[in-house]
């Protein structure tokens, strides 16, 4: 027999439930135990409602382009470094085959170069820097040896633009 309150098997005879004290009538029938199915939740992401949160190193290519998609004004916050790489690889292929027609080309150079701007200031916010220290490769040659360094390197941790991802 069970406790119908806490649903712990009682011992034959017994008039109090040893778990939680609830008086047993003689009179009262055995009663088996009701299980409710329990439903385990995960707590939603805003980036990923569907599926669980990806850690930076596991982006893969169709993640970091469906964020670069939904940032591409965004100049605020952090990008990781797979992010910002498969990126760049997407838009250079892009870029290498429209430019087999040269209108096309500039076209496409045109759309996002802002988008890849912006890319590029959330990548450096993840280094710690200022998204103003895209503009040193201006400086030619050495200018952008230092930017690609800063864009290679690891996330700073936490930083004045934000959680680090990791």
């Amino acid at each position: 027999m069970f406790c119908k309150n806490c649903g712990k098997q009682l011992e034959d005879g017994a008039l109090f439930c040893s778990e939680c004290g609830t008086a047993i009538p003689a009179s009262e029938k055995p009663v088996e135990p009701t299980v409710e199915p329990t439903i385990e939740t995960q707590p939603l992401n805003d980036s990923a409602a569907a599926q669980p949160a990806a850690k930076p190193q596991d982006i893969d290519l169709v993640q970091a382009y469906r964020l670069f998609v939904a940032n591409l004004l965004n100049f605020k916050g952090r990008a990781t470094r797979p992010e910002y790489w498969w990126v760049f690889l997407i838009n250079w292929l892009l870029t290498f085959l429209i430019n087999l027609i040269p209108v096309l080309g500039a076209l496409l150079s045109l759309i996002i170069i802002i988008p890849n701007l912006a890319l590029t200031v959330r990548r450096l916010h993840d280094t710690g820097k200022s998204g103003w220290y895209a503009f040193i490769s201006f400086i030619p040659i050495v200018g952008t040896v230092l930017l690609i360094i800063q864009l290679c390197k690891d996330s700073d941790g936490d930083n004045q633009w934000g959680l680090a991802t990791k």
